[in-house]
């Protein structure tokens, strides 16, 4: 998981409004969760992902549990959610002891009719750029080889590169 600290990380992150995926290109660790989060009535995030916590924490009238990607027309509806929940997967596959912050590459998969937009573009490479990764690529298209996303070639036949 923690590679050599000298060497850049590249992340590979998918987003769809019931599974965040992270996967480090370098190693081939992969981490996936249901990005809800359970938030109590002062903001703090109690519970996140997959656990039975999260739903337990909903029952709670004081709660409230939160999907930062669920949205029916829209890719992302809420950043500060959306970051928690990515943020949760990127302390766990990237060291903070490392020297070079890592790239990332961020492709969503639903809400695509008619392509991004240039806000939804926007928010995607702040939201990597907010939970640590130096350069953020927002790809759009055919899922790239692993190969071709950590040389960085983003062939326009498969895709855009927004």
């Amino acid at each position: 998981m923690f590679h050599n600290l000298l060497h850049p990380t590249i992340l590979f992150v998918t987003i769809e409004a019931a599974r965040l995926r992270m996967r480090c290109l370098n190693d081939g660790t992969e981490l996936a969760i249901d990005p809800a989060l359970a938030i109590n009535e002062k903001g703090k995030i109690i519970a996140i992902g997959d656990s039975h916590a999260v739903k337990a924490a909903g029952e709670d009238p004081k709660n409230t549990v939160a999907n930062g990607f669920k949205h029916p027309r829209t890719c992302m509806v809420d950043f500060e959610v959306a970051e928690a929940a990515l943020s949760f997967l990127f302390k766990r596959l990237v060291s903070p002891f490392s020297l070079i912050k890592p790239v990332m590459i961020i492709q969503p998969l639903e809400k695509l009719e008619g392509n991004l937009t240039g806000v939804e573009a926007r928010w995607l490479r702040e939201l990597g750029e907010s939970v640590g990764a130096r350069k953020v690529f927002v790809w759009v298209g055919k899922t790239l080889s692993d190969q071709e996303m950590l040389s960085r070639q983003f062939p326009e036949e498969k895709g855009s590169l927004l």
